[in-house]
């Protein structure tokens, strides 16, 4: 489901215990290390807050101990009926956004879109990038990139000219 969501900003954490020997419980291949934490994630917890810049919206993926493996929030751009859609069977949290961040260190901020494709059968989770993004968007993933306190990256779709792969309104 996450392919449908189109450009979210999405955190992996800074550093994550070790997992068991045992596969994830999906049978899907992540292409990049920073998308492991996707698929060993047992629960969503949804999140939201009204803050002075505006509404705000994340899950957190945990594993089956709570551990906080990545965090996604939503942005202007995004879809936001993929996003209630994935969200509808997450747990409901309310709470404030310094609670929130609380013992959370991020070990990345990626501004991209997932894809999911097969590769010899095999489905391959893979960072999607996007092509254009409102000036909103990018403000307001700015903004939680320093609340997060890291560093704002963006993962670029691969078929498009390096001058066009963001567009601000």
């Amino acid at each position: 489901m996450l392919p449908a969501l189109g450009t979210v900003l999405y955190l992996p954490a800074l550093q994550l215990r070790a997992w068991p020997i045992a596969r994830p419980q999906v049978s899907v291949v992540a292409e990049s290390p920073l998308l492991l934490p996707l698929l060993h994630t047992r629960t969503l917890r949804v999140a939201s807050q009204v803050a002075t810049s505006g509404p705000l919206e994340w899950m957190d993926c945990e594993d089956g101990v709570g551990q906080r493996l990545a965090r996604i929030y939503l942005l202007p751009d995004s879809d936001y009926l993929a996003w209630d859609r994935i969200t509808a069977h997450g747990e409901a949290e309310e709470r404030p956004l310094a609670t929130a961040l609380r013992r959370w260190r991020p070990g990345a901020a990626i501004l991209t879109g997932f894809r999911l494709r097969q590769l010899a059968r095999v489905p391959l989770l893979s960072c999607a990038g996007y092509e254009r993004l409102s000036g909103i968007s990018l403000r307001v993933a700015g903004d939680l990139a320093c609340r997060e306190r890291v560093h704002l990256g963006a993962v670029s779709a691969p078929s498009l000219p390096a001058h066009s792969a963001v567009t601000s309104d």
